[in-house]
């Protein structure tokens, strides 16, 4: 008995550009990543807006360090600073004991960290983190000067 080969066809770039086209129309694929919950919904993953930045601050003067969340959703923001290996916002609550550190949520996507009275240990690695898994953040640094 002859052995037959099945092949199948070659699409070429120009059709699989219309195919992926059609499927980002049609809504089947999409730029932001997705979480599938218990339920069978699919929400949009929260994501972080921008890359890592630079602030300075004169001392003794307030720094302000900002971080942009799209789709926050149910998870939380928080803040921490690398070089203390420390903690310091979680939502708008503050856990630090460092009572120059305050934090507000400016608007639906914009967070920022406000550091009064600017010393040099406040230099350093900061990090505006989401709790998502795995874990989303953007790193600040701040100079003082």
């Amino acid at each position: 008995m002859p052995v037959m080969s099945i092949t199948k066809p070659h699409l070429g770039l120009p059709a699989l550009l219309l195919l992926f086209l059609r499927a980002l129309v049609l809504g089947l694929l999409t730029t932001a990543p997705l979480l599938q919950h218990a339920n069978g919904a699919m929400v949009e993953l929260p994501q972080v807006l921008g890359s890592a930045m630079n602030v300075s601050a004169a001392m003794g003067k307030t720094a302000k360090l900002q971080c942009k969340v799209n789709n926050l959703n149910k998870y939380k923001v928080a803040w921490f600073h690398m070089d203390r290996q420390m903690l310091l916002t979680i939502d708008t609550i503050v856990v630090t004991r460092i009572p120059r550190f305050s934090v507000t949520r400016d608007d639906e996507i914009t967070w920022t960290l406000h550091i009064q009275d600017v010393s040099k240990e406040d230099r350093g690695e900061y990090y505006c983190q989401l709790n998502t898994e795995p874990v989303t953040n953007q790193k600040v640094f701040l100079n003082v000067v």
